[in-house]
């Protein structure tokens, strides 16, 4: 739904919601596709109306496909080394997803110590998304023990 806007009325705002109403008839908000791992993602921006110059949010339908990924026994092997050596393992597995994943067409979305989100055909478009976006969930999985600190990847795509 439309929310109220500054300088527009109830009959602006009904108009927008039965338009917005009609263009999604047919359509979920959300679809999970398992076999690829996608995920149908509304995305939304903004227009002019050419009569009034009210803001106006249509949709789009398009598939995405998004990786999780957490280091396993992060915080214990951080615990058991030095704080450098700590920061040079988790240099190279920061190296080693942003690698992977831009050179599969990924966006990284998140990082946040041990944990990483990365995002195909979201950001910018990404053709087999789902392939790629399981490539680098394959990668990561068998690169991560041989860098940095040494631990084992849980990916999820």
């Amino acid at each position: 739904d439309v929310d109220m806007m500054e300088g527009t009325t109830n009959d602006d705002l009904s108009s927008t919601r039965e338009t917005e109403r009609s263009r999604r008839t047919g359509r979920s908000q959300a679809r999970v596709s398992a076999a690829t791992g996608s995920v149908r993602q509304r995305s939304a921006k903004s227009v002019r109306s050419s009569n009034d110059g009210v803001l106006a949010a249509t949709l789009k339908n398009h598939a995405v496909t998004v990786v999780v990924c957490n280091l396993d026994g992060f915080h214990h092997a951080t615990g058991a080394v030095s704080k450098e050596a700590a920061a040079r393992g988790i240099a190279d597995v920061v190296d080693l997803v942003v690698s992977e994943v831009t050179d599969h067409g990924g966006v990284l979305a998140n990082f946040n110590g041990d944990a990483f989100t990365a995002t195909f055909n979201a950001v910018r478009p990404c053709p087999s998304h789902a392939r790629r976006g399981c490539a680098t969930a394959l990668a990561v999985t068998e690169r991560a023990p041989m860098v940095g600190l040494r631990l084992t990847a849980r990916v999820g795509v």
